[in-house]
This record gives structure tokens, C-alpha cells and sequence, in this order.
């Protein structure tokens, strides 16, 4: 869900970072796999500005060039690609679309300069560092702003869903479903298929557009019920899936 993905603090300055799952444009580029120690090529590519070196890394996502990826960002493979390719090419296509729509470079209070791309103003995780007129990424700092974004995330998620069991709890009508991040989940009944449980917005156009069923096997499909989304999906019992409901596109 290519949504608008921000970084917010909230309580200390480098720990509740949140990054919307839409845009996390190098979620598998950058955190397929993070630890505190990466393993790091021979040599890093250095740049005479920051300019230089976000426009070569521009390029060298557009084309695909892993090496140097790795090479420009000084990380290790295991930062920059997965096992799944297919999803890494999507990422790197997102990057691309995001860079082209807007990208600005900024030098930040603590001394590094950090680019920012999309209308969304989303803040690449990896800062540029200067050391005698040489320019390159740091991907021990970009490593710890990841972690430190994810941990935010999950922080942020987990305090939703406690005002949400309090609303259900405190609530008249506690019996009702509570829409969580503007969609009503719940499972469906058991059928000869196994598990499966529904998403569904909220409100139809303004909380979300897709309805969601996921199966036993974990494939998500999708389908656009219409401005009766509530009605229609309040009445689904069980998981019967025709042709018109199609395999989500997974997000980073």
C-alpha cells in the first residue's frame, strides 16, 4: 500500500518512529535482514557532495544494480536484498517513483544530512556523513534507524490496540466490532477450506476501499464491494471466493 509514510517522534527523540507500512520503499531493500554488526564490502563508494551521492544512488536503484547498491550505501548484501526478488524489484520501483516525484537533501541538527523523498516527505533511514571532503552513506547509523523505526511502529500498534480493547470494553454496545486503523476485522466461519477472516473499512472511501479475506494457506485476496461494503461484508459468514476477488498485492 503505497500510502503516505512519515517518520513522527513521540516521548524520546530516537525511539517511537513511526513509518506507515505504505511506504517503506526499502523495507526489504533495507531491512531484509538488520544486525547491530553487517558485514560490509571492500570498499565504499565516497562522493565529493551529497548531491552526487543521492543522485548515484538514484541511478543505481533505477537499473537495478545491486552491486552497487551495496557498494554506495557500504552495507552488506543482507541489507540490501532479500530472497524475494520479485518483491525486492517492486521496492526498488517505488524508490525510483518516489525520488522522481520529489527528493531534497537536509542538514540535520545532529551534524548529518539526511534525503527525503516523495510528496510524503519520507526521510531515507541511511544519512549521508562527511569526513574530509568525502561524502558517503552510514549504514551503521541507517542500521539503528531502521531497528529504531520498527520498534516505533510496533510500540504505536500495540498502544492502538489497547485503547481499542477499552473502547470495546466501555462501550454500550461492547458486542459491536471497533474499527482498527479504520477497518473491522474478524473470522469467518470454518468451512471445508479451513480458516479465514475478513477486513473491511470502516467507512467506505474515507477509512479504506478494498475488502480483505485471508485463508488458511495466508494468500490475502481483495475485492471492491462498493459504497455497501458494511452491509455486504457484515453479512459474509464464510470465505467463498468467485473470480472477481483477486491476490492482494503484499506491501512492505
Amino acid at each position: 500500500m503505497m500510502r503516505a509514510m512519515k517518520s513522527e517522534l513521540k516521548a524520546c527523540p530516537r525511539r517511537r518512529r513511526t513509518a506507515s507500512a505504505a511506504l517503506a520503499i526499502f523495507a526489504l531493500l533495507l531491512t531484509g535482514s538488520v544486525q547491530l554488526c553487517l558485514a560490509r564490502p571492500l570498499r565504499q563508494t565516497t562522493f565529493p557532495s551529497p548531491e552526487d551521492a543521492s543522485r548515484a544512488l538514484f541511478a543505481a536503484v533505477q537499473r537495478h544494480d545491486e552491486r552497487a547498491v551495496t557498494e554506495i550505501l557500504g552495507a552488506g548484501t543482507d541489507l540490501v536484498s532479500s530472497d524475494d526478488k520479485v518483491q525486492d524489484t517492486l521496492d526498488r520501483e517505488r524508490f525510483v517513483q518516489k525520488y522522481r516525484e520529489m527528493h531534497r537533501l537536509v542538514q540535520e541538527p545532529r551534524g548529518v544530512t539526511a534525503l527525503y523523498i516523495g510528496a510524503e516527505n519520507w526521510p531515507f533511514p541511511i544519512p549521508l556523513v562527511s569526513r574530509n571532503g568525502a561524502w558517503r552513506f552510514d549504514s551503521d547509523d541507517g542500521a539503528n534507524e531502521i531497528r529504531f523505526r520498527r520498534i516505533g511502529e510496533n510500540e504505536v500498534t500495540a498502544i492502538g490496540i489497547c485503547h481499542a480493547l477499552v473502547a470495546r470494553e466501555t462501550n454500550p454496545g461492547a458486542n459491536r466490532p471497533v474499527p482498527f486503523h479504520g477497518y473491522y476485522f474478524r473470522t469467518l466461519s470454518k468451512s471445508a477450506g479451513g480458516f479465514a477472516a475478513i477486513a473491511y473499512p470502516a467507512l467506505y472511501r474515507s477509512s479504506g476501499v478494498m475488502t480483505f479475506i485471508v485463508n488458511h494457506d495466508d494468500v490475502v485476496y481483495e475485492k471492491d464491494l462498493g459504497p455497501n461494503t458494511a452491509k455486504a461484508a457484515s453479512a459474509m459468514t464464510t470465505a467463498h471466493l468467485d473470480a472477481t476477488w483477486t491476490p492482494a498485492e503484499s506491501m512492505p
